[in-house]
């Protein structure tokens, strides 16, 4: 009795788990619906053929999702579900926008684009941005970017453009809204008037397309970092290219300006790398990086500063990469170096080099080509360096004894004695030849 007991337990336990395997998907899916708001109005069909969202191929040459403003919904100010992952809204505000997106987004979509959206406050971190790969939000004005992108974000391409943006909406200095962007494969903020960069972007994702085209005030030092000072420089693209500039600050004397310049400027690093592996002595390993830039006449010459601090030097670098304009040989064993290597180089070369009297050394020994030995070079004293002073010390005494003699002599001639000294000093075995 007991066993048939135990038999029924066993069965009716192993019925419940086929029950439950069987119905609780079914279960989880009712319940997915009912967390989903409910539709206040149904989107008439389009008459016309909406194209599908882009693809992974569109986002390797530079393209988000996109749709053209005759493919505006019918009605002003809503979205539409161009295809079951892709939803296009146009004409919003913020309220609108929050509304218009819970209506049509659904677990499914992917890909949105928002055209002419007036925005006060833009809140990145909204769950409804979670699962998308491409976003765009363009031809609008956005008052801020708040919030941050959710963690292990998917979106692969970020179209902000044409959005009347600056640094200071892009990202404000408390909260990063791009910092976990880690899959982020283009961005293009072109049309704006941005002042920085965004390297934090650039640094985080190793292989990116940027469009900063529109931006014409960006300093082209933040170009430079992006292109040169990063591991993954080389994996950075910028999306049209010719139509990308930057902003140069000048220098010329005591006076300041700004110049509007094709970032192509910038793109020398590879040939200074060549240039510093040629230096000599050969494969000291020195490191070459642009200084800065700067306008002479109508053309733009990249300065540079080459670092060969700390490479056991024991004489003075040579065939240094052209318009190099700091040079750093500190913790070496280099001497004189100034005098027979640097010094005669610049009066060789002057005339090709306007400020050459400006490359001074430092506490105040003046410029290089004016140096003397004797400033620069401190040898220890030797113990031959005495040894004038004591021929002079000799010599002097000598004509002293010789005047005291010849003194001594005239006296005895006119007066008939010795003077007291003299006539003190006992008598020496010599002296008879005097006599």
């Amino acid at each position: 009795m007991r066993n048939i007991r135990l038999c029924l337990f066993d069965v009716t336990i192993w019925v419940l788990v086929v029950y439950l395997t069987l119905h609780l998907p079914t279960i989880e899916m009712r319940v997915d619906d009912l967390e989903q708001p409910a539709p206040r109005q149904h989107q008439p069909p389009a008459s016309t053929q909406k194209p599908e969202p882009a693809n992974q191929s569109n986002l390797n040459l530079g393209k988000c999702f996109h749709m053209p403003r005759s493919q505006c919904p019918p009605e002003r100010g809503t979205c539409a579900k161009v295809s079951a992952a892709s939803v296009f809204c146009c004409d919003l505000d913020s309220v609108s926008l929050k509304e218009a997106l819970s209506n049509t987004m659904t677990q499914n979509t992917t890909h949105l684009h928002v055209l002419n959206a007036t925005i006060d406050e833009l809140d990145v971190s909204q769950a409804v941005f979670r699962r998308l790969v491409s976003m765009a939000l363009t031809d609008g004005d956005i008052g801020k970017i708040v919030g941050q992108f959710p963690k292990y974000s998917s979106l692969a391409c970020l179209n902000i453009s044409n959005n009347n943006l600056t640094s200071s909406k892009l990202q404000p200095s408390i909260q990063r809204p791009f910092a976990y962007l880690f899959n982020l494969r283009v961005l293009d903020a072109s049309g704006n008037n941005l002042t920085e960069f965004p390297l934090s972007l650039v640094h985080s994702n190793r292989n990116i397309s940027v469009d900063l085209s529109g931006n014409k005030y960006l300093p082209c030092k933040h170009f430079q970092k992006a292109m040169y000072e990063t591991n993954n420089s080389s994996l950075v693209t910028f999306l049209n290219y010719n139509q990308t500039y930057c902003a140069l600050d000048l220098e010329f004397n005591w006076f300041k300006d700004v110049q509007i310049v094709q970032i192509d400027h910038l793109r020398v690093q590879k040939e200074l790398n060549a240039s510093c592996r040629r230096m000599e002595p050969e494969n000291i390993n020195c490191t070459c990086i642009l200084e800065r830039l700067e306008l002479v006449g109508e053309e733009v010459i990249n300065l540079v500063a080459v670092d060969c601090s700390q490479r056991h030097l024991k004489n003075m670098p040579t065939n240094l990469p052209p318009n190099t304009v700091k040079l750093n040989v500190s913790y070496n064993n280099v001497s004189g170096f100034f005098l027979y290597t640097l010094q005669p180089w610049l009066q060789e070369n002057f005339k090709n080099i306007p400020d050459y009297k400006g490359l001074e050394c430092e506490d105040n020994m003046g410029p290089v080509v004016e140096l003397i030995e004797s400033r620069v070079c401190h040898t220890p004293r030797d113990w031959t360096d005495y040894i004038y002073y004591i021929i002079g010390l000799e010599v002097l005494v000598l004509v002293l004894l010789i005047s005291k003699v010849s003194y001594d002599y005239w006296v005895f001639k006119t007066a008939g004695y010795l003077p007291w000294p003299a006539n003190k000093m006992p008598r020496l075995p010599c002296d008879w030849l005097c006599e």
